[in-house]
């Protein structure tokens, strides 16, 4: 494995890592500007001369965190990982060991509710995987209204709305393209996210598009079967919101398309509370059912086996959402980690062995305990980057989480038992 390799659009030059090499903001699709302002994602075209990789890309349009905000102190406080915002968003970042040859890959969604987040935030690296012999991408997709809005007036094929579904179908299709280029087996694609990038796994994993071409999923902090959060709404109920939002707004498509970037976030704002009247929930920008890309919901597809026929690993944290601050000290009794496990034990007994965990380790610093994220900074072996006093129990306990993470996208398997549902097994981090 060199620093400098060939894909099929042209030459990437990445920089040197202790554990390999990592490619920063590389396309794996046109820029959604202009024209391609709320279409599919197009195909990358091929460039000339040597592209260097060394700089972070920029995150998609969002509303930044406050600084002073409990998860803008936790990860967006750090300003040696803070990155420009563009609507030009379409990138990966890319992991890879030394000397790397068939490696699996884990093609990672991040979170922030499918409005906020990027694949450069600090907690997120790949030099622990590549340790141990793993891949990491990191994805960027569009979000918010540049992302998920629906409208009649849109309509591609039929189909409005899921931009950043497609987003992530396509940076799949190609990492399974180009990948080995980089030393990775594209026969053994683990796709894995949290939170929001959780959800995107569960509706990937749902879509014809991606059945048949990752090997392994992992669904962290959100809803499993019949999950707490009310999501999952069909395209005709949010045209039939997004039709009236509009009209309140005295707007049209045309005005969209040729509206400034910077200014969806504000738009966005009052969408947000406009259709949570329609919807009752505040997440009204999410991947919706299409009848294409999102043929039908997770939980009707894991009911009558129609999600891809891979290995699951769920789980949750001990104050996760839903959750107080003291937490939950009965898992069973955490609707979110029930849930989850529900997913898991649908698959095992379908003949497919899944497995689920629940995080426990209260971080040191503050009172906030097993917090919803908490766990990414030992996933991803980036405790220290963080803020936090940590201790030699956490880099330990870091160290059985990152392998345990490995060795599910290795082999399917992460070192424990399956679940089978509500009452099975489930590993426990302290």
């Amino acid at each position: 494995m060199q620093s400098v390799i060939k894909t099929k659009y042209g030459m990437l030059q990445g920089i040197e890592t202790e554990s390999g090499y990592v490619f920063k903001a590389v396309p794996y699709a046109m820029s959604p500007i202009g024209k391609f302002r709320f279409e599919p994602p197009q195909p990358m075209e091929p460039w000339e001369g040597i592209r260097v990789c060394d700089h972070f890309p920029p995150m998609a349009i969002q509303k930044r965190e406050e600084p002073d905000s409990f998860y803008g102190k936790e990860f967006f406080s750090y300003p040696e990982y803070d990155v420009d915002m563009s609507e030009d968003c379409l990138y990966l970042n890319i992991w890879t060991p030394k000397n790397a040859e068939n490696c699996p890959v884990g093609l990672w969604y991040h979170g922030g509710g499918f409005q906020n987040g990027n694949g450069a935030e600090p907690e997120f690296d790949g030099e622990a995987f590549n340790r141990r012999g793993i891949i990491i991408v990191t994805v960027n997709y569009r979000l918010g209204f540049l992302g998920w809005f629906c409208h009649p007036e849109l309509r591609n094929e039929g189909v409005s709305g899921n931009w950043g579904l497609q987003d992530q179908i396509a940076a799949l299709d190609w990492v399974r393209e180009n990948i080995a280029s980089f030393g990775g087996n594209p026969e053994n694609i683990t796709i894995f996210g949290q939170s929001a990038g959780g959800m995107a796994v569960r509706d990937l994993v749902c879509s014809p598009y991606v059945k048949g071409t990752i090997s392994h999923a992992i669904i962290q902090s959100c809803n499993g079967h019949k999950g707490f959060l009310k999501v999952d709404f069909t395209m005709e109920k949010m045209e039939r919101v997004s039709e009236k939002f509009l009209k309140r707004k005295r707007m049209t498509i045309d005005d969209l398309k040729k509206m400034p970037a910077e200014d969806f976030p504000r738009l966005q704002c009052d969408y947000n509370l406009f259709a949570g009247f329609w919807t009752r929930t505040g997440l009204s920008l999410t991947p919706v059912i299409d009848g294409k890309y999102l043929p039908m919901s997770p939980d009707q597809a894991v009911e009558i086996g129609e999600t891809a026929r891979v290995s699951y690993m769920t789980g949750s944290t001990k104050n996760d959402l839903t959750v107080s601050k003291r937490g939950i000290a009965d898992a069973r009794k955490s609707k979110i980690q029930m849930s989850l496990m529900r997913w898991s034990g649908y698959h095992t007994r379908q003949g497919l062995p899944s497995y689920s965990y629940r995080f426990e380790r209260p971080l040191p610093g503050d009172n906030a305990g097993a917090f919803h994220s908490s766990e990414l900074w030992y996933v991803f072996g980036s405790l220290g980057r963080s803020w936090r006093p940590m201790e030699k129990a956490d880099f330990a306990l870091s160290e059985q989480m990152t392998d345990a993470w490995a060795s599910f996208m290795k082999t399917g398997n992460p070192g424990w038992e399956p679940c089978d549902g509500e009452n099975g097994y489930f590993k426990i981090f302290p």
